[in-house]
């Protein structure tokens, strides 16, 4: 058995080896980044419930006064509000209107949220809300977390991704040997 040393043989070897490494590293890196995905959404849901509390501590008093004075219904005190003609109290009405409007967003968001683990994510990158999502990106420190969670959706995130790019490049091999064959004719 003899062993093949031409140049052009060696250097295919080498690119192949380093194609394989790149790889791996490629592979690694997207497995890290994989596992921010759990830590963000961690975050963002805090952040969410932090500002529910908020807003429920926000419209307590208004709906004390609305079970008080108009049975619990929220929107009859608004109503009270705006058609007094007192200009202060009118903004004041559109005040409590926001608040409200704002305490229900967050309510359907965190319903969202916690509906299961797969909703989470899903809401977190599809249809959150912005500002919580912003306050959840500034504040956030990057972090390996070493939990079942993470390490799945780490690396079913970089499989996916090295697959697409697998395809990818087998599909420009192709192109590019069919391309060769037809300058060859």
């Amino acid at each position: 058995m003899t062993l093949n040393l031409e140049p052009a043989y060696t250097a295919k070897i080498i690119v192949k080896k380093l194609l394989n490494y790149f790889k791996l590293i490629t592979f690694s890196v997207l497995v890290l980044i994989g596992i921010q995905a759990p830590g963000f959404v961690s975050d963002y849901g805090k952040n969410l419930d932090a500002r529910l509390a908020e807003s429920k501590l926000s419209i307590t008093p208004f709906q004390n006064t609305a079970d008080k004075h108009f049975n619990g219904n929220i929107d009859k005190l608004i109503n009270h509000y705006n058609n007094n003609g007192d200009q202060v109290l009118i903004e004041g009405g559109e005040s409590i209107s926001q608040v409200l409007m704002r305490h229900k967003l967050l309510q359907e968001a965190h319903a969202s949220f916690k509906a299961s683990t797969f909703a989470s994510y899903q809401h977190t990158l599809l249809n959150p809300i912005a500002d919580i999502r912003q306050q959840a990106w500034d504040s956030y420190d990057f972090q390996v977390l070493l939990n079942k969670e993470a390490l799945l959706f780490g690396l079913i995130f970089a499989l996916i991704i090295m697959s697409i790019v697998e395809i990818l490049m087998s599909l420009l091999g192709l192109l590019k040997r069919r391309n060769s064959r037809s300058s060859l004719v």
